[in-house]
């Protein structure tokens, strides 16, 4: 594991079912849109991306990777059509949100579901989720750009157009914990430990709010 998929692990121990590291997004698309090939499009990237086919084991008291050969996403649209037109809009968003709030398994997994709302022919939301330990908001970005080159190239009966990939997240991993190991990575540490050294170890920083005395994760977002 990498030192931030241990660091979410061991978030995960103290406080299990905890939905706060899921990240996630939904897209409105517009057009005709052919659920199959979308299900293709998603399990390629799960077949390209190792750590999406990621879950988490113990082995001697620390988190290891397990990274399955093959995982299969169903990609069954949800059809909201035999409701009122001014309703879909509303459910699509409940079903959404309720999807977004469901917690992960970082065991069992699978940590990445992926589901698709038809609200009328050429009206669907795509919503996928993932949990922290196996994406970040960069690689999001990423996921999004793929599954729409790779939908392009499917829907026209073309071979993928994406490069195969040179490392996979388990590769970065191991680099990290090298360099974590290394004579410039101690000396950086030993300098950060001497000049914070003395300083409180909890920051005395005003606040609008008292810190409720049960941590709610309830925020929004300001643009």
């Amino acid at each position: 594991t990498s030192i931030d998929q241990e660091r979410l692990w061991f978030i995960e121990q103290l406080q299990p079912g905890n939905a706060a590291y899921n990240i996630f997004s939904a897209s409105r698309i517009k057009g005709p849109l052919d659920a199959a090939v979308m299900q293709r499009v998603v399990n390629e990237l799960v077949a390209r991306h190792e750590v999406l086919r990621t879950t988490f084991t113990v082995v001697d008291d620390q988190p290891m990777q397990v990274i399955h050969p093959k995982m299969d996403i169903k990609l069954t649209p949800f059809d909201l059509q035999s409701l009122p037109p001014e309703e879909r809009q509303q459910e699509a968003l409940r079903l959404v949100t309720e999807d977004f709030s469901r917690p992960f398994d970082l065991e069992t997994g699978p940590l990445l579901r992926v589901g698709l709302l038809r609200l009328s022919a050429n009206d669907h939301v795509l919503h996928v989720n993932m949990h922290h330990s196996v994406t970040d908001r960069w690689s999001g970005a990423i996921f999004e750009q793929e599954t729409g080159r790779l939908y392009e190239a499917f829907a026209s009966n073309k071979p993928s157009p994406l490069p195969a990939l040179p490392i996979q997240y388990a590769d970065y991993a191991l680099w990290q914990r090298s360099r974590a190991e290394s004579e410039i990575y101690r000396a950086q540490a030993a300098y950060w430990r001497q000049r914070l050294a003395g300083v409180p170890f909890v920051l005395e920083v005003p606040t609008d709010f008292p810190r409720p005395p049960i941590q709610n994760f309830r925020g929004a977002r300001v643009y």
